[in-house]
């Protein structure tokens, strides 16, 4: 892609037509700059795509940061040594491609399995009506539907295009969307799971939350923690399944259906689905494959969740069968509670026995006759067993070595919880920090700008915790810690990671009267003049700071007004104001000494700019009243005009750039040029804005379409003539 090129070349190509004033210069100019802006949209879009991100904004032309997450990503995939399966390392090129292909081929390989002990115990759940419903013919609506759930930068398919050209361009190709069928394919079994599903399993069923599943494990491992008398000792287990999604056995997937009841046509699609894939490998970019699995579910598929619950009922009926003979007892917290034997959440699956050695031989053998028949591998090395406190440690011990299953004192994390919370909190959610830190770490160097920042605080950091938060009180230590590594990503500064840090004040903690000097030299210091400022309008100023969050305008130059506003602006006079060395004159004019209405509306360069942007009437009024900067930019962004008090904000970040190159590159443009520049950068900010609005506005109203049709199809409709209705809420 010859991005960088191009619009190198426009970029010269506008800058030689700007001198030039007679007509055929000016629409040639016109035509360069539309062609810029769109190769600049084209090159954020396709190395934003590249870095597989969806969650930053798309306030800035974030070309360098998208380039820059590719780049990391693609050396993070540099592979430089494996062991082949003699153990021996290899280096080379072939020998490396020559081990993936020989261990993804082994790993998608179909081996003999045994369906019939574990299908024999299913019972049909789907009905005939259910089954004509399920294979009705697909209407060119429900399509759409689907295509548009569908995140539009999501990775493309075989012929290159992702969801948002197919949104876009749905007009032209609606009749050509096989990920959408799929969808559709998938929505159609999720109204059905619940018949299938028994109510242990809590994974992507609508009405169940995974809150119900961990919260119940977090009781029965704190009975079992009680539990100090009796006899009986009790056990949790909690499997880990081996590439779970990896190795599932197609044919026992496709007797599983037949059990319950869904018709061979449905079945037929479903097999398609699953089994017209085959898979490449890249190994530092060097294609290897084609790979024709013989089994297992595609990671990413809408599908492969609801197929894998499904397949998940075969241990729920091998546990159900082993409950109702005896040879298993489940776990009851107390008196009257009900008996919990088992949770499953997708993979995730906790087990619970008595801890005795028959009941112990009866389940490893449970999963067992499971392992052989959906070709689901456990992985004992990785799962976990706690024992009930009634039990010796010798006896513990000796139970976990006949399981082959590592003693633990807690069960670790369930579903991203803590399974048992001591006394020692803080030690528990230290986990909560190492994440948030981890990914603080992972962001270090990136060109972020201060908009950049706030997106992945408020995105990604603060999502971090709020899972866990729901169901515990985090200790006050850790929330302060927590904000502690959020505010040093936030204050902190670039590669060096210098800047300013969030620290209290006032609070008495680090005076120490007799030791420090309480009286001040009389050394001279700058000081604002002091002058009346009138009465305070609390309200009005907060409408105020709301309206400039409102402007038209990429994100990071509202944050330099909110700066400006809050006197943040490390301009010479309020440096000096702080008893930081330097001249006092404008770096750019060497007239006036600097301050933030010296840079904003003083400067010459700053007046030629606003002319040159155009907005030099729409400022003037606001100019002529304002007593500060602050009061100027204040009624600025209330004007009724967001899109000059937008290119107002643009031209306040491009002036002060160009202050910032002449301090410390000594270099800096003529304000002419300036004015073009923010004018030119805010319309191709517009532009980005408007194509995504596009997108956002056909998903908005075929949103809206749909909860219309919902409403009108629930409105209340009286009883025919001769009939009484009473509705009741249940």
């Amino acid at each position: 892609m010859r991005f960088k090129q191009e619009v190198l070349e426009c970029s010269q190509e506008m800058e030689r037509l700007r001198g030039c004033h007679d007509r055929s210069n000016s629409g040639r100019f016109r035509e360069i700059h539309e062609k810029h802006a769109r190769l600049l949209v084209q090159e954020e879009v396709y190395w934003k795509q590249r870095a597989k991100m969806h969650w930053l904004k798309e306030g800035d032309l974030n070309t360098k940061n998208f380039h820059m997450s590719a780049s990391l990503r693609q050396r993070a995939k540099k592979i430089g040594k494996l062991v082949n399966d003699e153990n021996v390392a290899v280096t080379t090129q072939s020998e490396l491609c020559e081990v993936a292909l020989n261990y993804f081929d082994h790993l998608f390989r179909a081996n003999p399995s045994t369906h019939d002990p574990v299908l024999s115990l299913i019972t049909p759940k789907i009905t005939q009506e259910d089954n004509a419903q399920l294979v009705r013919p697909i209407t060119l609506e429900e399509l759409k539907e689907a295509l548009f759930q569908m995140h539009p930068d999501k990775a493309p398919g075989p012929d290159g295009f992702n969801p948002a050209f197919y949104q876009h361009f749905w007009d032209l190709c609606g009749n050509d969307v096989f990920e959408a069928a799929t969808d559709w394919l998938e929505r159609g079994l999720k109204s059905y799971l619940d018949k299938c599903v028994s109510e242990e399993q809590s994974a992507f069923i609508e009405g169940r939350s995974i809150l119900d599943n961990a919260l119940i494990a977090i009781e029965v491992i704190l009975a079992l923690k009680r539990r100090t008398r009796g006899w009986k000792g009790e056990l949790a287990l909690k499997i880990d399944i081996s590439k779970a999604y990896d190795k599932v056995d197609w044919g026992f997937m496709c007797g599983m259906l037949k059990r319950l009841g869904f018709s061979s046509k449905w079945i037929h699609w479903m097999m398609i689905c699953v089994s017209s894939v085959n898979y490449s490998v890249l190994v530092n970019f060097e294609k290897v494959g084609p790979i024709f699995p013989g089994r297992g579910l595609r990671q990413g598929d809408p599908l492969s969740p609801y197929l894998f619950i499904l397949i998940t009922e075969g241990l729920y009926s091998l546990i159900k069968r082993s409950l109702a003979s005896g040879d298993l007892h489940g776990v009851q917290i107390c008196r009257g509670a009900p008996m919990v034997s088992h949770l499953l959440f997708a993979d995730d699956c906790f087990l619970f026995c008595r801890s005795t050695v028959a009941e112990i031989n009866h389940l490893m053998g449970l999963l067992k006759t499971y392992e052989e028949a959906s070709g689901q591998e456990i992985n004992l090395t990785k799962s976990e067993v706690f024992f009930s406190r009634n039990l010796s440690i010798a006896a513990q011990e000796d139970l976990s070595k006949i399981m082959g299953v590592r003693h633990v004192l807690g069960t670790g994390n369930y579903l991203g919880l803590p399974s048992m919370i001591g006394r020692k909190k803080k030690e528990v959610f230290a986990f909560i920090k190492d994440k948030i830190w981890k990914r603080i770490n992972s962001w270090r160097g990136r060109q972020l700008s201060r908009a950049g920042k706030e997106i992945m605080i408020k995105s990604m950091l603060q999502s971090i915790p709020t899972y866990i938060m729901s169901v515990y009180l985090l200790p006050d230590s850790t929330i302060r810690d927590i904000e502690r590594m959020m505010n040093s990503f936030w204050w902190g500064g670039g590669a060096n990671n210098k800047g300013i840090r969030w620290w209290s004040i006032g609070s008495g903690t680090r005076i120490k009267l007799m030791s420090e000097p309480w009286l001040r030299g009389d050394d001279g210091a700058w000081l604002p003049s002091p002058q009346s400022q009138g009465k305070v309008d609390i309200g009005s100023q907060q409408e105020d700071w709301h309206s400039l969050w409102t402007i038209l305008a990429p994100p990071k130059t509202k944050h330099l007004l909110w700066r400006i506003s809050k006197g943040c602006l490390p301009t010479r006079m309020r440096l000096q104001e702080r008893r930081v060395p330097c001249p006092l004159l404008c770096p750019l004019c060497n007239h006036q000494n600097e301050d933030d209405w010296h840079v904003l509306f003083g400067c010459d360069a700053s007046i030629q700019a606003r002319q040159a942007a155009g907005i030099e009437q729409f400022l003037e009024p606001f100019l002529v009243q304002a007593s500060s900067a602050k009061h100027a930019i204040h009624a600025i962004c209330s004007a009724n005009d967001k899109q000059a008090a937008g290119i107002f904000a643009t031209l306040a970040w491009v002036l002060w750039n160009n202050r910032n190159c002449e301090v410390w590159n000594d270099s800096h443009e003529s304000g002419r040029t300036l004015g073009f520049k923010a004018r030119h950068m805010w319309e191709d900010w517009l532009t980005v804005q408007q194509l995504q609005h596009d997108t956002e506005a056909a998903n908005t109203q075929h949103d809206r379409r749909n909860n219309t049709q919902q409403q009108q199809a629930l409105r209340w409709q009286k009883p025919a003539v001769g009939w009484y209705k009473c509705n009741v809420d249940a």
